[in-house]
């Protein structure tokens, strides 16, 4: 079986993850948070280390891109809420 390493790509989120975690206030942080902070500071790596390590960056990568398009879908539909709005105060004051 082939060895599981992290990527470049892994360590930047990894890196981001830390500070992100680092500071949050102990009683703040969830388990999954608990534990990536317990193995990120491990030095020499297990194979099941890593891949723990591997499948909570993947949580957080699909976390990140679940808030984008939440972010996305808030803002398209405050547009769309802003020119109804716009439209009808238009109609009222002819």
């Amino acid at each position: 079986m082939a060895e599981t390493v992290l990527t470049a790509d892994d360590l930047r989120l990894a890196d981001e993850m830390s500070q992100l975690y680092g500071a949050k206030s102990k009683d703040d942080l969830s388990d999954n948070e608990v534990e990536f902070l317990r193995l990120f500071a491990v030095k020499n790596r297990s194979e099941a280390c890593v891949r723990k390590l591997k499948l909570l960056i993947k949580l957080y990568r699909q976390e990140k891109r679940f808030l984008a398009a939440k972010g996305k879908t808030e803002n398209m539909l405050k547009r769309e809420r802003d020119a109804k709005q716009k439209l009808l105060d238009k109609l009222i004051s002819w």
